[in-house]
């Protein structure tokens, strides 16, 4: 999402109606401090998917 945000305020296409990551993640925006807030959203949401994901393969793999 970091890369994304900055992908587009770079290109100067950051502007344009709202978008999907910016209705889920709050405060998530394509500007350079929604990027670093979109990083910290996506480390705490794919952590969360990390962790579910290891617990399920471990469950299964007993």
């Amino acid at each position: 999402m970091f890369f994304l945000a900055w992908w587009l305020i770079l290109t100067g296409n950051a502007e344009g109606p709202p978008t999907l990551f910016e209705r889920i993640y709050i405060g998530y925006s394509f500007t350079p401090m929604g990027s670093v807030i979109g990083a910290a959203w996506g480390f705490v949401d794919w952590g969360i998917a990390g962790a579910i994901f290891a617990w399920l393969y471990n469950k299964i793999k007993k």
